[in-house]
């Protein structure tokens, strides 16, 4: 759906997702430099850009959503939260899931499908190596999304495989 905005600039008509740079070349990413580092290794091309999303979740007690005539979907079972030092920020996820897993007195074995919400390769080697499940029976969709609209787009795609 267009939308059409007024900038400094003029007026700016935006129809399309502009993350995704149809113009980018391999010997353009090469040229870019490093965005923190003299010598690093993060530059434009490869690290997370900046870009809009939105997405919307609504919650309500089964009762009322069977009132309502709709298919309730899959309930919160359990959730946590952990923090780790910013060091090994990217195994965040690894002890967060682990005590929501504990929380609901599952193990990983009990999980019929896992997908990672992640901005970088990296963090989803971490979280496979840490919590040892198999990225390739268990993880059957690694998928970029936008931030903020990320763990709903993840609530619906997993409510829909599941057959809620």
């Amino acid at each position: 759906m267009p939308v059409t905005i007024e900038t400094r600039k003029g007026t700016v008509t935006i129809d399309a997702d502009d993350h995704l740079r149809s113009d980018t070349s391999l010997d353009a990413l090469a040229r870019l430099r490093s965005a923190f580092d003299k010598d690093g290794s993060v530059t434009a091309g490869n690290a997370s850009g900046l870009n809009d999303g939105v997405a919307a979740l609504v919650l309500m007690r089964e009762a009322d959503a069977t009132r309502r005539g709709l298919v309730p979907l899959p309930r919160i079972a359990s959730w946590a939260t952990e923090g780790v030092v910013p060091s090994i920020m990217s195994t965040g996820p690894i002890p967060a899931s682990q005590k929501a897993l504990e929380k609901a007195g599952w193990t990983i074995a009990d999980l019929d499908r896992v997908e990672a919400n992640e901005a970088f390769a990296a963090q989803a080697c971490a979280a496979n190596a840490g919590m040892g499940w198999d990225p390739g029976y268990r993880q059957r969709q690694w998928r970029c999304h936008r931030p903020g609209s990320s763990y709903w787009r993840l609530w619906s795609t997993h409510s829909h495989y599941l057959g809620a």
